[in-house]
């Protein structure tokens, strides 16, 4: 969600970003992590910015903070758009060379 408070000033000037945590919350199989961006200028707040990351596998930790994630309904019909991309069938192997790190020796 990206929220305008007030336009930028034609001016210019200098501005700031902060960033906070503002949820945790428990979803399936990991959990969501919500974040807060504020982006301010002498006068004050410009645009908040919050977003979501998902963490696959976590577990074991307490629930904390707000959500502003809302449950959304996926239509009863046929999508408006659908892209085929055909991929090289070696990314597989690329990918998973890349995720052994920089050392990693190819066999």
């Amino acid at each position: 969600m990206i929220e305008m408070i007030r336009p930028l000033d034609v001016e210019g000037g200098e501005i700031t970003l902060r960033s906070r945590n503002i949820g945790l919350h428990k979803r399936g199989t990991g959990a969501l992590l919500e974040l807060e961006q504020l982006f301010s200028d002498a006068k004050g707040p410009l645009y908040r910015i919050v977003s979501g990351i998902f963490l696959v596998g976590a577990r074991d930790f307490e629930e904390a903070g707000v959500t502003n994630s809302e449950s959304v309904a996926v239509p009863n019909r046929q999508p408006d758009r659908v892209a085929e991309v055909v991929i090289d069938q070696t990314l597989p192997l690329l990918h998973r060379c890349a995720l052994r790190g920089p050392r990693a020796r190819f066999r």
